[in-house]
C-alpha cells in the first residue's frame, strides 16, 4: 500500500474521531462552537456549487436520455424515456453526482491527497 494512501486514511480516521469526540461537547455547551462561520460555510459549499452541480446533472441527464432512447427504441418503448431519466436521476444518480461535485469543490479530493 502506498504511503500517501495510508496517510490519507489516517487523516480521515483522525477527522472522524475528532468529530465524534467534539459532538457531545458541542451539544452540552453550544457556546464552544463558532456558529458565526456556519452561514459562510453553507454558502460556499452549497449555494456556490449550484452552477457546477446543475451542469453535471444536465450532462448526466442527457446521457441517460440518449442511452434510454437507443435501448428502449428497440422495443418501441421510447415513451418511457422521460420517466427513466427522472427516476434514475432522483433515486440513484442525483445524490451520487452531487456528492462527487461537493467533495471536489470542498477540497476533499485534491492532487496532493491522491495516491501516486
Amino acid at each position: 500500500m502506498p504511503k500517501s494512501s495510508t496517510v490519507s486514511k489516517n487523516e480521515a480516521l483522525d477527522f472522524t474521531g475528532r468529530c465524534a469526540a467534539s459532538s457531545p461537547k458541542a451539544a452540552a455547551k453550544p457556546s464552544s462552537v463558532d456558529w458565526s462561520s456556519l452561514p459562510r460555510l453553507i454558502q460556499e459549499i452549497g449555494a456556490d456549487a449550484l452552477p457546477v452541480t446543475s451542469a453535471a446533472h444536465l450532462a448526466v441527464g442527457v446521457i441517460v436520455g440518449f442511452l434510454g432512447v437507443s435501448q428502449l427504441g428497440r422495443f418501441g418503448a421510447v415513451d418511457y424515456v422521460p420517466e427513466l431519466v427522472v427516476v434514475a436521476h432522483f433515486r440513484e444518480l442525483g445524490p451520487l453526482v452531487t456528492a462527487i461535485v461537493v467533495a471536489g469543490r470542498s477540497g476533499l479530493v485534491s492532487p496532493q491527497r491522491s495516491p501516486q
